[in-house]
């Protein structure tokens, strides 16, 4: 398979001190996580947001859990619908669910870069 996330890859090169935010549009993330861990484990993504996880409680996070990385996810049902983020954990930040939208299917993470908080959702 070839490496999609070469372009990915060049920007992280290009610029290693910068924030790296991806998005990712899974349409089931169980059947894909193995691929995702990869992506992870490259350590070119800083914060990666996944919807249409397509996951309910019957999924513990920790079959979901990549080293180095905090995971969040927000479930709709095994169905559709879902949204999920994986933060590099040695980055400052952490999820603020009191800020995420209540109509729309968010998942807000706040994270420190350089002494400035930044939202993102």
């Amino acid at each position: 398979m070839p490496d999609v996330f070469n372009r990915i890859t060049d920007l992280r090169k290009s610029h290693p001190n910068k924030l790296l935010c991806a998005f990712l549009n899974i349409n089931s993330f169980r059947y894909k996580f193995c691929h995702i861990k990869e992506i992870l484990q490259k350590n070119t993504i800083d914060l990666l947001f996944i919807c249409e996880t397509k996951l309910d409680d019957s999924f513990v996070d920790s079959q979901f859990l990549v080293d180095n990385y905090h995971f969040w996810r927000k479930d709709r049902t095994a169905h559709g619908g879902g949204v999920a983020a994986y933060l590099r954990s040695d980055l400052a930040g952490d999820r603020k669910p009191n800020l995420e939208f209540k109509v729309i299917e968010t998942i807000g993470v706040e994270v420190v870069i350089e002494n400035t908080k930044w939202f993102i959702a």
